[in-house]
């Protein structure tokens, strides 16, 4: 976690940052999101699993990023930071992994929707366009309607957190 704070606080000074900052410095939110499993079966499925998938995917935007230098690094890293942070609501980790009823009724998605929204409507003049493009990835980011997006990725950042996502957890699950 330690390693994610100070990776944060490296971006450039804006919104994105601040929004990342706010979240990851709630200590009620941190405290959840040290300790959340990043699936309930398939890959990272075990306490801290989202935080080592998250640091994983940012290692991997980095180096895609210093190849691909139109991409916005800061969107990328904001879109996995908080692509998953429903997760932190969706699963309950005290005693095996397993959905809570939120979870079931709503899902993952909608409740990172929720949650960032929630705090970026605390941000003052956190600029409207930015907000929708951080939203839709976290909306598309399974890259597909058929496999629960209810968007698919429709600029190339979202489409970059989509195969990060999508890469990192396949591999980590044929480990």
């Amino acid at each position: 976690f330690a390693e994610l704070l100070a990776r944060l606080r490296q971006m450039p000074e804006g919104p994105l940052r601040v929004l990342l900052l706010a979240l990851m410095e709630d200590p009620a939110t941190a405290a959840k999101y040290k300790l959340a499993p990043a699936a309930m079966s398939y890959h990272h499925a075990y306490l801290g699993g989202l935080l080592e998938h998250v640091l994983s995917l940012i290692r991997l935007a980095d180096k895609l990023c210093d190849h691909y230098t139109e991409l916005r690094r800061d969107l990328i890293v904001a879109g996995l930071v908080l692509h998953d942070i429903g997760k932190i609501e969706e699963l309950s980790y005290k005693a095996g992994i397993r959905y809570t009823t939120r979870g079931q009724l709503l899902g993952h998605i909608t409740i990172g929707v929720e949650m960032v929204s929630e705090k970026i409507r605390s941000i003052p003049d956190f600029p409207a366009e930015l907000r929708d493009q951080l939203l839709h990835i976290i909306l598309s980011h399974h890259g597909e309607l058929q496999f629960g997006s209810p968007k698919e990725p429709l600029f190339p950042e979202a489409l970059v957190v989509h195969y990060l996502d999508n890469l990192d957890s396949k591999l980590q699950s044929m480990r």
